[in-house]
């Protein structure tokens, strides 16, 4: 299956690594790297079951390195382009000796499309994404009512997706787009606390006011 569109929504800015970053960063990758061309099996991949949470677009890893470890019993997925950020995020992991993180170093469709099983996913996070705040360049926003539609299927019953923008006239395409989602119900009042990332301190620092929401597949 192919993503839904030839589109590649991350920036891919990247800066030389040096000769002993790209020997760390193969080490680290043995580790924690995934392919999403190859056949997974995700309980061996996590030496164990449980509920398997992914956050799409991790910058340097901060939410989702805390995530992991604050909740031991879950296992985590990173999707992001951005390989100094990756290396970042593998380097914390090794600090911190966790075992329960992935990681795909590529565009999020393509894992979508070819990596994640329908029904796969407890909880998909999308914080502080590209807002590309041109109008000729909207069309590379991750979040589109076609990604979204085949997104949450790869949620099972029950699972929630949580966003969260800086931007405002982002955050009402945003809510629109989720809420013209039929499989997904707005919740309430956020289920947990999170640690800030440098996106969202970026931008409150511009006094930007911050859209956060968590929506549950119905």
């Amino acid at each position: 299956m192919q993503p839904i569109s030839g589109i590649q929504h991350y920036p891919v800015r990247q800066r030389r690594f040096t000769e002993g970053r790209v020997e760390a960063w193969a080490q680290d990758w043995a580790l924690f790297g995934l392919d999403s061309t190859q056949t997974l099996d995700w309980t061996k991949i996590f030496t164990r079951a449980g509920p398997i949470v992914m956050e799409i677009g991790f910058g340097n890893g901060e939410h989702l390195c805390h995530q992991a470890t604050n909740m031991p019993e879950k296992n985590f997925l990173g999707v992001e382009l951005y390989r100094p950020g990756v290396g970042a995020l593998m380097s914390a992991l090794q600090r911190e000796s966790l075992t329960n993180v992935r990681i795909f170093a590529e565009d999020v469709q393509s894992v979508i499309a070819q990596a994640i099983p329908d029904g796969l996913l407890s909880t998909v996070h999308i914080l502080f994404p590209d807002p590309w705040p041109k109008r000729r360049h909207h069309r590379r926003r991750i979040i589109q009512p076609a990604f979204i539609a085949q997104l949450v299927q790869k949620l099972q019953p029950g699972g929630q997706l949580h966003f969260a923008t800086d931007w405002a006239p982002y955050a009402e395409y945003i809510v629109q787009v989720l809420s013209n989602e039929p499989s997904l119900s707005l919740i309430s009042t956020l289920p947990t606390a999170r640690v800030e990332t440098k996106f969202e301190r970026r931008g409150k620092a511009l006094g930007h006011a911050i859209v956060e929401q968590w929506y549950v597949r119905v």
